[in-house]
């Protein structure tokens, strides 16, 4: 696709070391209603077109010309799958497998239409294909030496190239909504080798093609050398990003008498400011939405008046009250929180902090 880059945010990930897909490109339908050949016709997509002949069953149909034998859905044992039929008019067919069925120069002159396509026209196409890159490296997947591909390795695969056509193929757009994991099936149907390249093939499930849908299930199926090696079916919410925060730190709303202390004390930040805004800092020993509990360092306490506490890239700040001491440590009233004050607490809290299970203060 046309000036489409890959990146990590786009993926959900902060490192290019997690970016298992590369090579995104519309995929082609196995079969194409006329409407969407006219606008290919009119976009200038005339060597695509001419891959595609009349559907013999179907005349308002164009069907990419395969024989049905070869249409990527043979296993690595040579048998062709018995695969729910109702997923014919939403399949696309790997690049895999056309390159066995039509001429280099052909395919060379189609692949140029398509790495020229550029949005709205690439939206037409319903699938888009994705190469996994893998160098046997990587640092989560193989802390072991496998002799095959693992099968946790596909998941997380699958789930970027799903989460890459949404951003692409519909008209939502990363940070204006998030997509969340509702329901992920899995077949397997042969180990996956690291020497062979591996292509993915999302294809859209929803029947009318809604672009701000909020709920839809996508396909990806798995093909190496030509075979089908797995589909993995998942179902999304697109959830717009202000009601995923909510969601996300109901917790902070709950009337209840939760305390949390860091996991790590070194990747939390606190800070006591007093009236002149000078800055103290101090070990967070606990926070809840109510109190934080501090060491007691010798702070001239009366005068503190803010506390500011940082991790993750998420920083809260929020007036407080000396409410006593309790031994070596000093308890502090939190004054009624703002809802953008939650959202920043909450955030840190599920990054940095767990459920504290003993009284710190008693």
């Amino acid at each position: 696709m046309k000036n489409f880059v890959l990146t990590p945010k786009l993926l959900h990930k902060d490192s290019e070391k997690d970016v298992l897909l590369c090579h995104p490109r519309p995929a082609l339908p196995l079969q194409i209603g006329k409407s969407v050949a006219g606008e290919w016709r009119r976009a200038g997509l005339n060597n695509l077109l001419a891959l595609y002949e009349a559907d013999e069953q179907n005349s308002a149909l164009l069907r990419l010309a395969l024989p049905n034998g070869k249409q990527g859905l043979s296993n690595v044992f040579g048998k062709t799958l018995s695969l729910n039929p109702a997923w014919e008019p939403y399949r696309a067919v790997p690049y895999q497998v056309l390159t066995t069925e039509f001429s280099g120069e052909q395919l060379k002159s189609v692949y140029a239409e398509i790495n020229e396509t550029d949005y709205p026209m690439v939206k037409t196409f319903r699938s888009t294909s994705y190469e996994m890159i893998n160098q046997a490296d990587h640092y989560y997947f193989y802390q072991k030496d496998h002799e095959h591909v693992p099968g946790t390795m596909l998941i997380e695969a699958q789930r970027q190239a799903v989460y890459t056509h949404v951003y692409t193929m519909t008209q939502h757009a990363r940070g204006e909504v998030t997509i969340s994991l509702d329901k992920v099936h899995c077949e397997f149907y042969g180990y996956v080798n690291l020497m062979y390249p591996l292509e993915l093939v999302v294809d859209d499930m929803q029947s009318d093609r809604n672009p701000r849908v909020k709920k839809n299930t996508y396909r990806v199926a798995f093909f190496q050398q030509g075979k089908l090696v797995a589909i993995i079916d998942s179902v999304v919410d697109i959830i717009e990003i202000n009601q995923f925060n909510r969601f996300r730190n109901l917790f902070m709303y709950e009337k209840n008498e939760h305390r949390y202390s860091p996991i790590h004390t070194n990747r939390v930040t606190l800070k006591l400011l007093d009236a002149e805004n000078k800055e103290y800092s101090a070990e967070c020993i606990s926070i809840s939405r109510e109190q934080c509990i501090t060491n007691n360092d010798n702070l001239v306490l009366d005068n503190i008046r803010t506390i500011k506490v940082s991790g993750s890239g998420f920083t809260f700040i929020s007036p407080v009250e000396l409410e006593r001491h309790a031994g070596k440590n000093v308890v502090w009233r939190l004054p009624f929180l703002t809802q953008e004050q939650l959202m920043n607490l909450g955030a840190i809290i599920k990054r940095r902090f767990k459920l504290q299970t003993n009284e710190v203060y008693s």
